[in-house]
């Protein structure tokens, strides 16, 4: 026989929404910075994808995405990420192009 349990694990869950998470520190506290409603449609889709864009300066350096049931449940937190915003120095140009 073989051991069902992972994939009985979340039989009958619900999942409504991600909570969208940032903190400081890799290992928080994390902070809700907003929430991300999935559609109707999209709801018991085996392969369902979103996409936030946190802006061009981030409130936090670490971030980590949390389910949410439709009563506001959590699930477990998915892996934390470093988002490092800083940019890398590009010369664009030089000028004069001669000289001593």
């Amino acid at each position: 026989m073989e051991d069902v349990t992972q994939l009985a694990q979340y039989f009958g869950s619900e999942l409504a929404q991600y909570s969208i998470q940032g903190g400081d520190q890799q290992q928080g506290p994390f902070t809700q910075t907003t929430t991300v409603q999935l559609p109707d449609e999209g709801r018991g889709n085996a392969r369902l994808a979103f996409a936030y864009n946190l802006g061009d300066q981030p409130a936090y350096t670490y971030w980590r995405v949390v389910p949410m049931d439709g009563e506001g449940g959590i699930g477990d937190a998915s892996n934390v990420v470093a988002l490092n915003v800083e940019a890398p120095v590009r010369v664009l140009g030089v000028t004069p192009l001669q000289g001593l």
